[in-house]
């Protein structure tokens, strides 16, 4: 069975925070305790059917990503002594 991700919705004072936020940080960039980088594989293999419940391994690792990654940030909100920026970058 597929894995189901559920959409969040993202209301405007979330993106207007969001904003906010990267702006703080660009303005003092030693605020941010970490920066993930994350680069994902988008080259024509990724488009395989071989990964259990995700139509391709693109979707998996996009899947895991959300679900592992994004997901425990989401958890460690109320910490206010962590800050991670995150990076995402596909290469083809």
């Amino acid at each position: 069975k597929a894995v189901r991700i559920e959409h969040a919705v993202i209301t405007q004072a979330m993106r207007d925070r969001h904003e906010e936020l990267k702006g703080i940080l660009k303005d003092d960039p030693h605020l941010c305790t970490t920066h993930s980088i994350i680069v994902i594989d988008q080259s024509a293999s990724m488009k395989t059917c071989d990964v259990n419940c995700f139509r391709s391994r693109s979707d998996a690792a996009y899947g895991t990503l959300a679900l592992d990654y994004i997901a425990e940030q989401l958890y460690q909100q109320g910490d206010e002594s962590f800050v991670d920026a995150v990076t995402i970058i596909e290469m083809n």
